[in-house]
């Protein structure tokens, strides 16, 4: 089981995040995933999420759905749950502003 947690930032000059991935990184393996947040409930995330995903191995959430990011809702802690019938494997990641990039 690979679970991979990706955040995606469209604007490679913005601070703020645009997508959140949340997969099962191995196609051989059957498996369900799941998307929490310590800052948001799972209805919040819902509203958000990507609709029709290809996969029930891949959750998809967009901040644009919802306004975009905006740390004082949004940041905090995202953990990518990946369930199979012998195992749960989780991964987290800490989703803040991140550092202006430089221009140089």
């Amino acid at each position: 089981v690979r679970p991979l947690l990706l955040v995606d930032y469209d604007d490679p000059y913005s601070i703020f995040p645009t997508r959140l991935t949340c997969a099962e990184g191995n196609p051989e393996i059957d498996a369900t995933v799941q998307l929490v947040s310590d800052v948001m409930s799972e209805e919040q995330l819902r509203a958000i999420e990507t609709p029709y995903m290809p996969s029930k191995e891949q959750v998809e959430i967009d901040w644009r759905r919802g306004g975009g990011f905006q740390p004082s809702k949004h940041g905090g802690k995202y953990t990518c749950i990946v369930q199979t019938p012998r195992e749960t494997v989780e991964r987290s990641t800490t989703i803040q502003p991140r550092k202006i990039p430089d221009t140089a």
